[in-house]
């Protein structure tokens, strides 16, 4: 039987919503062989006991780091990379810095249009100390500000376009694209169609650019991907030698419209992948 997976998922260990044993009930109902839990800028993940693989689950541990080049975001996937390494982990840490003062700011900027929060009551809503703007939401959602969690991503308040938010650390991808190679993993862009700042598709021009700097692929398969994205990336991927991958970005509640078992991505991309190894 042809086994199917989904390689972009996170967890409560940053900005997602379900533990990783929850994470691992969902995808075996969704009938997944295989999955890849990349949660964004942390490596806390790679250490839960419960994030082994099984006889009925395999587990592909990866990280998702935010990064800007010319004032543009890509999000590249690390998948592979060892925890242990020094350079990896100091970009972690620094991203971890940045990543609280940015939330103060934002809280500050909500409070300049007569919103009210405490960072205090951002902090009491993590699980896994790691701070976001979802967690934002949810205290938005509690104190009436808001009818649902997207709302919150709207210019009225956190939205990538609003007055208050701020952008994240600024790390150029060449720079994470070698830390992943350092750290023995594979680096592949992540939903090139629909990233978050962005309005257009990543171009040739951009992915040329992107291999150039050492990227081994590309997330294809995307349910915010069209199909005639998806023809497109498959073509590119091919003239640029870069493997092809897919997943959802599940966060579970927080972005509703995205659930497990959309993304079914054939074993023989994650066998490609593996063989990208470092």
């Amino acid at each position: 039987m042809l086994r199917v997976g989904d390689l972009h998922l996170h967890s409560f260990y940053s900005d997602g919503e379900h533990s990783i044993n929850s994470l691992k009930d969902l995808s075996r109902k969704a009938g997944l062989d295989f999955i890849a839990i990349t949660d964004h800028d942390t490596l806390d993940h790679f250490t839960d006991k419960s994030i082994s693989s099984s006889d009925t689950l395999e587990i592909i541990k990866g990280v998702e780091i935010s990064t800007i080049e010319n004032e543009i975001d890509y999000h590249i996937i690390g998948y592979f990379v060892s925890p242990e390494n020094e350079d990896l982990k100091n970009l972690i840490h620094n991203l971890s810095i940045f990543r609280d003062e940015r939330i103060r700011i934002m809280i500050e900027n909500l409070a300049k249009k007569g919103i009210e929060l405490f960072f205090e009551e951002v902090q009491n809503k993590t699980r896994k100390d790691f701070l976001s703007r979802n967690l934002i939401a949810e205290v938005l959602l509690d104190k009436g500000y808001i009818k649902s969690i997207p709302e919150a991503f709207t210019f009225d308040f956190i939205g990538n376009t609003s007055e208050s938010y701020l952008r994240g650390f600024s790390v150029s991808p060449a720079k994470v694209i070698n830390i992943i190679h350092f750290a023995g993993g594979v680096a592949i862009l992540a939903h090139p169609g629909n990233t978050p700042g962005r309005t257009e598709v990543v171009g040739m021009q951009e992915l040329t650019m992107l291999k150039d700097f050492g990227l081994d692929g590309l997330e294809v398969f995307q349910p915010k991907h069209s199909l005639e994205d998806i023809k497109r990336f498959v073509c590119q991927a091919n003239l640029l030698n870069l493997t092809i991958t897919g997943g959802s970005d599940f966060h579970g509640k927080y972005s509703p419209e995205i659930q497990l078992g959309m993304v079914r991505l054939p074993e023989k991309y994650l066998e490609a992948l593996k063989k990208l190894k470092q």
